[in-house]
């Protein structure tokens, strides 16, 4: 079998191509990569997609959700740029967000005159 020899210019940006992707990354998304690269090596599984979720927390019984991405960079400038004067918090969740709706809230009073209106007025009791 006949062995080919490597282009020596390939083979040198070979070596610096990990150094520099490495370089060009953050510190998070490094340390990204390692966990995912370990739960993998020890079997593990994880999301594929972080989310970064704002939320208004001017109420902290009723929390809103204001904007979601996955980009943590756009939900810091929304956070400076669109909610500045609302009390936020930046949560990373490991799944796609869903809207939060509020809690319901009954009309008790409605529905108890409504119950009235259909049930005749007798003395007894049952």
């Amino acid at each position: 079998m006949k062995r080919t020899k490597k282009n020596r210019a390939a083979a040198s940006l070979g070596r610096k191509g990990g150094a520099a992707r490495a370089a060009s990354l953050s510190p998070e998304r490094r340390l990204e990569i390692a966990r995912r690269a370990s739960a993998v090596a020890h079997g593990r599984a994880l999301p594929s997609v972080r989310w970064y979720v704002l939320w208004d927390v001017s109420d902290p019984d009723q929390p809103k959700q204001l904007f979601a991405e996955r980009d943590k960079e756009k939900v810091k400038t929304y956070a400076r740029t669109k909610a500045k004067k609302l009390s936020t918090y930046i949560a990373a969740v490991d799944f796609q967000p869903i809207p939060v709706v509020a809690r319901f809230q009954p009309d008790v009073d409605s529905q108890i005159a409504a119950l009235k209106a259909l049930t005749p007025e007798t003395g007894s009791r049952r």
